[in-house]
């Protein structure tokens, strides 16, 4: 018995399969990782490109744009398989067509502020003006990482800021 256990340990044989085996378990978890992390990406850039081409769609349309039309054109555009969550509003309220009150863009993070203009002029010296803002919110699920595992979620924010005045 001895002698079999020895001639064992000194058996190189299978040696190269057995480390296989256990780096290609790395592998392919560092793989499904970039996997994700690439399906993330695609969906982002779809997301901001959708974004993009509303704010184009609604440039284009500034003396009558149908801000209803506006959103349903970048939920389309952005191709996901669940449809993004889009809002689109106009100095912070409801889109008009006629009536439009001219404010000041403010803001430095997140989600901007409309100040009404003092004496014509914003407090930074430009001109007040009518802006929308085009915001898509989606949620991605992950492919083959668990994400809700690690604490995160897939979800990604895309704005733009159109001045249509």
């Amino acid at each position: 018995m001895i002698a079999l256990l020895a001639r064992l340990r000194r058996d190189q044989r299978g040696v190269a399969t057995i480390e296989f085996g256990l780096i290609s378990v790395l592998f392919f978890a560092v793989i499904s990782g970039a996997l994700d992390i690439g399906i993330w990406y695609q969906h982002r850039l779809r997301l901001d490109s959708a974004v993009e081409q509303g704010g184009v769609a609604a440039f284009n349309q500034r003396s009558a744009v149908d801000a209803n039309a506006i959103g349903t054109f970048v939920a389309a555009a952005s191709q996901l398989s669940t449809a993004p969550t889009v809002t689109v509003t106009c100095n912070g309220a409801t889109c008009v067509n006629s009536g439009r009150t001219s404010k000041c863009l403010g803001g430095t993070s997140g989600d901007p502020t409309f100040t009404n203009p003092v004496a014509s002029l914003c407090l930074d010296g430009s001109l007040p003006g009518y802006y929308m803002v085009i915001k898509a919110v989606a949620s991605s699920s992950s492919v083959v990482v668990p994400i809700a595992r690690f604490g995160g979620s897939m979800t990604q924010t895309s704005r733009a800021i159109v001045r249509l005045q």
